[in-house]
């Protein structure tokens, strides 16, 4: 066996579990603001909803399991 080919196998599992992490922390944050502001904010400070919305959807998995 090659064992350099399951190293780095190894290393880019961690990778996607790491990019799936901030993934999901990002798709949280982002549903909080959207529920917090449904309307939308009016001082220009924040991301519009209607923005925030589009992150949403693009971070959405496919139904082959990778984002848009």
């Amino acid at each position: 066996p090659n064992f350099n080919d399951w190293r780095r196998a190894d290393e880019l599992q961690q990778r996607l579990n790491a990019a799936d992490q901030r993934n999901a922390e990002l798709t949280s944050a982002l549903e909080g603001m959207v529920e917090y502001f449904p309307e939308g904010h009016s001082d220009g400070e924040c991301v519009s909803v209607e923005k925030a919305k589009a992150v949403l959807a693009a971070l959405k998995p496919t139904e082959s399991g990778a984002s848009e």
